[in-house]
């Protein structure tokens, strides 16, 4: 057995030897390595970094840098690069190199100028890693301008002395307005600030950044650096002869922002001055301070917009100095209207005390007026009584609810006797203004101006005008009053003015279910038609119904019982049977059917011969209305004995002759407002058949039939 075994192995050994050439080579480390370097793809260790899309490290670590942003969210290369960048970690970079097809400049929009590209060193330094940064360099790889630009912008100052003084990088010349642009837009800390600062010292102070050099959006830095107020640059831009950056605007700048040590640095150790426009912004934004230093050493001087930009701004410390010691004075008429609009009633008195020009006109009155400034309208009326003022402004005043401006008006202007203000106080029911203004002048007050107030309801008002008023009132505005069922206002014109009562009076309380109303237009002599008795049937009021055929005789017509029909009233329909010797037509029938009223139909079919059968059949087959149907069978189906009526046009043309061209509208259908025994549609029935499923109509007509 164990001889046995010894053969196997000495057996398996001389096959090993037999073929050292294949199996030796082919399991070599090295030599796997050497051929895996040539295949394509990325390493097991890189493939997290292309799949996700891992957050940018720092909310403004691209701040500026557009053409980043748009790579990142455009390239997956780009997206790659800054993932395996933010671990900061070499042997990542490493691998990354040995992906020849990754390495590639990356181009945004196939644009092969720099501007419009990166490198994978631009990338380092942006992120700020200096090894990484020293490695790529001991790579040989190479670099673009943007790597120094945006090593600044961030605040990389080893990274950005590295590239210059060994990688021999040189920057753009937008490097300083990248600086100071993340500088005022980032949201970092004052510590990542000084950063940048260190960076930009460096730039100047090392001479890459000089006189010599084109510099961008030369104005911009400036403009940021006096809002950041970093006198300890533009020293470091004076010291080091930057003096393309200096101009006139920097020193008007620093006065609009206040920065008297920029002022005073500017002005003792730079020549480039400052234009009128300093003083003026500055008086415009309460610096007195700096309005004081600009006067005692500048010769500038200011012009009319620095007193008249105190004044609105309320400076007076300002306004007063100025008026003292400058010759300058208010521009006019930009300073009263701009102050009537605010209400500086205080500025105004100083104003046209220190200035003869100043005046009143009509757009300040008017400004006054519309924004509700009282103390400033009277100071203009006392002033210049003559003035006018715009008659819109008043009925402003009023809708923004300075009732107390528009008094004033009333009592003492002419403007504000108009009909459209005089319709603003009715709609919004200001009583007392209301009564101050007929005072003034009562023949404003027209018919239009009642039928204002009975359509905004407020009935004091409407009592005002109707009993101080009574020979506007008319026939169609009693209608309107009996309409809203106002008894008082109602019983008021009715005594002041008797003529204005109407058979249509009547009519539209009949309609409406006013039984109250009813009863004292009855009892005053009031006069109607048999159009009352129908129009209190079709609407369902009872009561209205059997009081009109006690108490008055004129009676009814078939329109009657039809409309009570077609609207379901069961109850109204039995009383006219009754009492009544109209009787109705074959619509009755036909508009019960067409309602789906079940119970009034068979009330018609068993008290009643008027109804067409082959019209009311057509109807319920056509609205698949079987149980209708069932009982329209009891009756013999003849010919047709429909007849025409006018039902349609009755309703528009009452509507015209009640309330002549106002669009009233169709009214709802109120219930008697003196009871709930029948009234109203108690009756109205629902005979459950939305729960059957009919065929077509004609099949359904044809088995009725």
């Amino acid at each position: 057995m164990r001889s046995s075994y010894e053969n196997i192995k000495r057996k398996r050994l001389r096959v090993h030897q037999a073929a050292p050439s294949s199996s030796r080579v082919l399991l070599d480390a090295g030599l796997m390595g050497i051929i895996s370097a040539y295949q394509n793809g990325i390493f097991l260790c890189l493939q997290p970094y292309v799949k996700g899309h891992k957050t940018i490290p720092g909310a403004d670590a691209f701040h500026g840098d557009e053409v980043m942003i748009l790579l990142y969210v455009s390239n997956r290369r780009a997206r790659m690069w800054l993932n395996v960048m933010a671990e900061h970690s070499i042997d990542l970079v490493k691998r990354l190199l040995l992906c020849k097809d990754l390495t590639a400049p990356l181009r945004l929009g196939g644009h092969s100028n720099d501007e419009k590209s990166r490198e994978l060193m631009d990338i380092a330094a942006e992120c700020g890693d200096l090894p990484i940064v020293t490695y790529l360099h001991e790579q040989q790889l190479a670099c673009t301008s943007f790597a120094m630009d945006r090593a600044a912008a961030n605040g990389h100052t080893a990274v950005l002395a590295f590239l210059h003084e060994v990688h021999g990088a040189v920057p753009s010349d937008n490097v300083l307005y990248g600086i100071v642009s993340s500088m005022s837009g980032c949201t970092c800390t004052a510590e990542h600030n000084a950063e940048r600062y260190a960076c930009l010292r460096y730039l100047v102070e090392k001479g890459i950044v000089s006189n010599a050099m084109h510099i961008r959006h030369g104005d911009e830095i400036m403009l940021t650096l006096v809002h950041l107020q970093r006198l300890d640059t533009l020293q470091l831009f004076h010291t080091h002869g930057l003096d393309r950056l200096f101009r006139p605007s920097t020193m008007d700048t620093a006065a609009n922002r206040g920065c008297l040590s920029i002022v005073r640095f500017l002005h003792e150790h730079r020549s480039e001055g400052c234009t009128p426009a300093a003083m003026d912004l500055a008086a415009g934004q309460g610096y007195l301070d700096v309005v004081r230093y600009l006067h005692e050493h500048r010769t500038e001087g200011c012009t009319a917009r620095a007193i008249t930009s105190a004044t609105v701004g309320g400076h007076r410390e300002i306004v007063e100095y100025l008026v003292a010691n400058r010759p300058e004075r208010w521009s006019h008429p930009d300073t009263v209207e701009l102050l009537a609009e605010q209400g500086g009633i205080s500025m105004l008195r100083f104003v046209f005390a220190h200035d003869e020009r100043a005046a009143v006109t009509k757009e300040a009155m008017s400004l006054a007026v519309s924004h509700g400034h009282l103390d400033v309208v009277i100071f203009f009326h006392e002033r210049a009584p003559e003035v006018d003022c715009r008659r819109l402004a008043v009925v402003n005043a009023l809708e923004n609810g300075f009732v107390d401006v528009v008094t004033f008006m009333v009592t003492h202007r002419p403007e504000g006797l108009t009909t459209r203000l005089l319709g603003a106080v009715v709609r919004r029911g200001h009583l007392t203004l209301l009564q101050l203004l007929v005072a003034q002048r009562p023949s404003l007050v027209s018919t239009t101006t009642l039928w204002l107030a009975l359509d905004a309801g407020h009935k004091g008002v409407a009592k005002y005008l109707f009993s101080t008023f009574p020979v506007l009132a008319t026939a169609r505005l009693l209608n309107a009053v009996v309409r809203n069922n106002d008894m008082e206002l109602l019983k008021l014109m009715v005594r002041q003015s008797p003529g204005t009562v109407s058979p249509a009076a009547m009519h539209v309380a009949a309609k409406h279910g006013h039984l109250g109303a009813l009863r004292y237009l009855h009892a005053h002599g009031g006069g109607c038609s048999h159009r009352a008795l129908d129009l209190a049937a079709e609407h369902g009021h009872l009561r209205v119904v059997k009081f009109l055929h006690e108490e008055r005789t004129e009676g009814a017509s078939t329109y009657a019982m039809d409309k009570a029909a077609e609207y379901g009233h069961l109850s109204i329909v039995k009383y006219l049977h009754s009492t009544r010797a109209e009787g109705c037509t074959s619509h009755a029938l036909s508009l019960a059917v067409q309602n789906n009223h079940a119970k009034v139909v068979a009330f018609l079919l068993t008290h009643r011969n008027e109804g067409c059968v082959l019209h009311a059949m057509t109807q319920a087959c056509q609205r698949h209305l079987l149980p209708i149907a069932n009982l329209l069978r009891s009756r013999p189906i003849g010919s047709c004995l429909c007849t025409a009526n006018d039902y349609r046009m009755l309703p528009i043309l009452e509507q015209n002759e009640w309330f002549q061209e106002r669009d009233v509208g169709r009214d709802p259908w109120f219930s008697s407002e003196d009871g709930s025994d029948d009234d109203g549609d108690s009756d109205y029935d629902s005979d459950g058949s939305d729960d059957y499923r009919f065929d077509h109509f004609h099949h359904m007509l044809d088995w009725f039939m």
